[in-house]
C-alpha cells in the first residue's frame, strides 16, 4: 500500500508544470493517474480492513468536503493546472454516492446535493442541479420507505415535481425555440400527478 501511494505521489509530481501555460494540458494525464491510484488505494483499504465499514455511510460526506477543498485550492500557485483537479472534484462526490448507495446516509446525500448546487452557481451551469434534484428525490423516497408510505401518489408527486422544476427553471428551456419542449415537460409532470390522483384518489 505504501508503494502504491509512492507511485501516486510520483504521478502527481509529474503532473506539475512550474512554468504553467493554461493552454497546455499534456501533464493533466499524470494528475488523473495519481488521483486514480489514490482512489484505488482507499477502495483496497476498505476491502482489506473490515473495521472501516463503519465509515461507509459517511464516505459521501467525506467526499463532498474533500471535493470542496480540491475545488478551492489554488493549484496554479503550487505548479499544477487547476482543470484536472476541478474535474476530479466534480466527479468524486457522485462516484462515492454510487459506490456506497446501499448504505449512504441521508445527510451525506443532502450534502452532495448542496455541493452540486454550489458547483452550478460557480460554473454558471444550471444542469448540475439535476444531480441535486435526483439526490434530494432519493432522500425523500428513503423517508417515504421509513414512514411506510406505499401510496403510489406520493412517489408520483416526487417525480412529477422534479420534471416541473426542470421545465420551470432550466434557462435553456426558456428560449423561444424550446417553448414546445417546455410545454411537453409541464404536461408530463402535472399530467402524471393528476393521472394517478384521478384513478387512485377519486374520493
Amino acid at each position: 500500500m505504501v508503494v502504491i501511494l509512492l507511485v501516486a505521489s510520483y504521478a502527481l509530481m509529474q503532473g506539475r508544470c512550474p512554468d504553467i501555460n493554461p493552454q497546455k494540458n499534456t501533464n493533466d494525464i499524470w494528475v488523473y493517474l495519481g488521483l486514480l491510484e489514490i482512489a484505488g488505494t482507499v477502495f483496497y483499504s476498505r476491502i482489506l480492513w473490515i473495521e472501516l465499514s463503519g465509515l461507509d455511510p459517511h464516505f459521501s460526506t467525506i467526499a463532498y468536503l474533500l471535493a470542496y477543498a480540491m475545488y478551492q485550492i489554488p493549484w496554479q500557485r503550487w505548479g499544477w493546472r487547476r482543470t484536472p483537479w476541478r474535474i476530479a472534484a466534480i466527479i468524486l462526490p457522485l462516484l462515492t454516492v454510487l459506490a456506497t448507495a446501499y448504505v449512504v446516509s441521508d445527510i451525506g446525500l443532502l450534502g452532495v446535493a448542496a455541493f452540486y448546487i454550489w458547483v452550478s452557481q460557480l460554473r454558471s451551469n444550471f444542469r448540475f442541479t439535476y444531480i441535486s434534484v435526483a439526490l434530494i428525490d432519493w432522500v425523500i423516497l428513503h423517508w417515504f420507505d421509513k414512514l411506510n408510505l406505499t401510496d403510489s401518489l406520493w412517489y408520483t408527486i416526487v417525480v412529477g415535481l422534479s420534471v416541473l422544476y426542470i421545465a420551470q427553471f432550466d434557462p435553456k428551456l426558456k428560449q423561444s425555440e424550446q417553448r414546445q419542449l417546455r410545454h411537453y415537460l409541464r404536461l408530463i409532470g402535472s399530467g402524471a400527478i393528476n393521472f394517478v390522483a384521478l384513478f387512485h384518489h377519486q374520493d
